[in-house]
């Protein structure tokens, strides 16, 4: 017999979490003592570790006001993360943790402060880590620093860094393995550390502590997992449906009292959705509350909110939400600026009478940590919501180093789950499953140079059997961040297999190189990234979520002078091979090549009605089509353009991701989208797609008050675009011509 064509078996395998034994690795470990301020120095291992061993680095700063703003290896892809805040004893001293999870071999080790400090630096090596866990820290003024955390799993390990001054001497061993100690100096004027591990053989308390001559210290630990699995939740279990956020400019010409924006994906029956507010009140204008907050004409219930005269911030939710709601409407009583808005939505909430304890905030606060104050819950398996915002005004210079969720001072649990931040912009968001009733005033440590103030919330909801969890391919969380400088860290929380990343910039005025991730992931680019025109997309397939409340990234820039908002999507259930490389187009003008769809340079016809409506005119809009390979799948569409901006899509399907505001325009405001247009559209058919951009582009408008004269309908064009589409398949969909299987005899 004679076989024509081709038969492709793909094996799904299901891998249950591994149990490990872990082990110190005494060859590669090493101790480094700068003497002298420096912002960071590089350090020489004793050996070279071992390819997929786990390192740790110890420091103890004596100027405890650095943030951490990097550590590298002597490989580009040994990437560490930090897995604790920066914990100070005043103004003494300060200790923190960074950890290469599942490392490649390497010979060194470089930190970069924020700014010159003395410091003493351990290497520890770690083989068989399954995954990382809870962290810990603690001071004290006494001859004993010490750290304990609760383990989840038996024989799960602590790692820990203390730090004291030089004039305390040496640390020594007490409970556990001090397996480095030294000093860089014998005064106050120096500072100290001691590297310590232990374990414990049935998950439970487990404590490194050293002995000194008595004076300030602090500590910081971490466990070390010989597990892989998410930790237990008792059912029903609140779980996430999908998260987003958006932000508004950033300063300089008020906005209309009004932002917009869309959901990745339409409400599920009987969840919860709960969203974070906050915008700029410097002139006092604005009361607590606002003029209306809804999704598709269903209004939001206020739970805590606050107003310290710099920023108004507030969490409002709705629970037994309809299905299919996705449009939200936020109503200002007047016009501000840097507006963000951020929400969540869960399942396994209860729809009636939600609310467990009282909701609190507090605004005005200085890092770190920064608490909301006290819930009393009183039944089990809550789910605890917590978000905060900087009261400054929101630029580079008021960068994150670093966020850390805890659920108690000193205690970043197993038990919450970072939703998302940016550390440009200040939005953080994490939740907690409470698993025993009681008080809870849940903290976040931000390490940040400037000091600012913020705002925290956090809001208590019962567990139920009820809602619906998310099936499919869908998107699990949408970011967004705006690097400040051309290597720029950022926090990238998982639940998904596929990350697609928007850059609206083309590659001549700031290209996105790379963005690599702790769980050894790296974007591929589609055609675009290295041309000279045309937004970006970057896309990783198959990506690993492995530690997902630390795991961090670090975009590179060709540069930053040209703001390049990149929405990042954290996508679950995609196929193994997501691209659709077999796309077309039909819109006349546009390409389809390896699995890009392309306009190529276009022109509206003409400026838009107004910057303050967003309505649909063939004149004023952009449109590009696709036909799947393909039934089922998402496609990702970026727009770049010369007057912006892009306000909202029209045609069947089109979610648009960007935020808009009524009187946005390409020369007033909407830094954090850059007057660019992001979308997606989740397709089930080959059939035909449009994605069309709806435009709101008078130029130099004065918002509220229509195009300026000379810039309406019937004038010169009003701006060239670009747009680019990607399509990523779910797995088990048809291909529209799939190859013939052909047996003869």
């Amino acid at each position: 017999m004679k076989l024509v064509g081709k038969i492709i078996l793909v094996l799904m395998l299901g891998f249950a979490s591994r149990a490990w034994a872990v082990s110190w690795v005494s060859a590669s470990h090493t101790i480094c003592l700068q003497t002298t301020a420096s912002t960071g120095v590089a350090c020489t291992l004793a050996a070279a570790t071992t390819n997929g061993n786990t390192v740790v680095v110890s420091m103890g700063l004596k100027t405890p006001t650095r943030t951490l703003t990097n550590m590298q290896g002597s490989v580009t892809n040994a990437f560490f993360m930090q897995n604790t805040p920066v914990t100070p004893n005043g103004s003494s001293n300060g200790s923190v943790l960074a950890v290469c999870f599942q490392c490649p071999s390497i010979t060194t080790v470089t930190p970069t402060l924020s700014g010159t400090s003395i410091y003493a630096l351990t290497v520890e090596e770690y083989a068989s880590v399954g995954s990382l866990g809870a962290w810990a820290s603690a001071t004290g003024s006494s001859t004993t620093p010490s750290v304990s955390l609760t383990t989840i799993d038996n024989n799960n390990w602590i790692v820990a860094a203390f730090s004291n001054l030089g004039n305390a001497g040496v640390i020594t061993a007490n409970t556990g393995n001090l397996r480095d100690a030294g000093r860089t100096g014998t005064t106050s004027s120096f500072s100290g550390i001691g590297a310590c591990d232990n374990t414990v053989a049935v998950a439970g308390s487990v404590t490194c502590s050293g002995t000194m001559t008595s004076g300030a210290w602090t500590a910081v630990g971490l466990e070390l997992r010989t597990g892989s699995s998410a930790p237990a939740c008792a059912s029903p279990c609140p779980a996430l449906y999908q998260y987003a956020q958006w932000g508004s400019n950033t300063g300089g010409v008020p906005e209309a009292p009004n932002m917009h924006q869309s959901l990745p994906k339409a409400t599920g029956a009987n969840n919860l959705l709960v969203c974070g507010t906050g915008f700029d009140n410097t002139d006092g204008s604005h009361a607590v509350a606002f003029s209306s907050f809804t999704i598709d004409g269903t209004s939001f219930t206020a739970g805590p909110t606050s107003n310290d005269g710099t920023r108004v911030f507030g969490l409002y939710y709705i629970a037994g939400i309809a299905a299919g709601k996705q449009n939200l409407d936020f109503e200002l009583t007047n016009t501000t600026y840097d507006i963000q808005i951020w929400c969540a939505e869960f399942y396994n909430v209860a729809t009636s009478t939600p609310l467990d304890g009282t909701a609190t905030s507090a605004s005005g606060l200085t890092p770190s940590p920064i608490q909301p104050g006290s819930i009393t819950t009183t039944v089990d398996n809550d789910l605890i919501f917590v978000a905060g915002l900087n009261d400054a005004t929101l630029s580079a210079a008021h960068y994150v180093a670093s966020y850390a969720a805890a659920v108690s001072p000193g205690n970043g649990s197993n038990n919450l789950t970072l939703l998302g931040d940016t550390r440009r912009f200040g939005p953080f968001a994490y939740f907690i499953n409470q698993q025993t009733h009681g008080a809870i005033n849940p903290p976040m440590y931000i390490d940040q140079s400037t000091k600012d103030t913020w705002g925290i919330a956090a809001i208590a909801f019962k567990a139920a059997s009820a809602g619906t969890a998310p099936s499919g391919e869908y998107i699990a969380r949408e970011i967004v961040e705006i690097p400040s400088t051309t290597t720029y860290r950022i926090d990238l929380p998982c639940s998904g297999n596929l990350r697609v990343d928007l850059g609206s910039t083309q590659p001549s005025q700031a290209k996105i190189n790379s963005v690599v991730d702790a769980s050894g992931n790296s974007d591929s680019c589609l055609g675009t990234c290295s041309g000279a025109s045309g937004p970006q997309i970057l896309h990783v397939d198959n990506a690993a979520c492995n530690n997902s409340n630390y795991r961090q990234a670090t975009v590179t820039m060709s540069n930053v002078s040209v703001v390049d908002p990149i929405h990042m999507y954290d996508i679950v259930g995609a196929a193994t091979s997501p691209l659709d490389t077999l796309v077309t187009t039909s819109t006349p003008g546009a390409t389809a090549s390896g699995g890009l769809v392309t306009s190529g340079s276009q022109n509206q016809a003409h400026y838009a009605v107004s910057s303050v409506a967003c309505t649909n005119s063939a004149n004023s809009n952009s449109a590009l089509n696709f036909i799947p390979s393909f039934a089922n799948g998402i496609a990702f569409i970026v727009e770049n353009n010369g007057q912006g901006p892009e306000c909202g899509a029209s045609s069947t399907g089109n979610v648009p991701d960007m935020a808009w505001f009524g009187g946005e325009d390409d020369a007033c405001c909407g830094t954090l989208d850059s007057s660019s247009g992001y979308g997606h559209i989740q397709y089930n058919s080959t059939s035909t797609w449009t994605y069309t951009f709806n435009w709101a582009n008078c130029l130099a408008d004065t918002p509220n008050t229509g195009c300026a004269s000379g810039t309406g309908p019937g004038n010169a064009p009003g701006s060239s675009y670009w747009s680019s589409i990607a399509l990523f398949k779910a797995p088990g969909t048809s291909n529209a011509n799939p190859p013939v299987l052909v047996i003869e005899p």
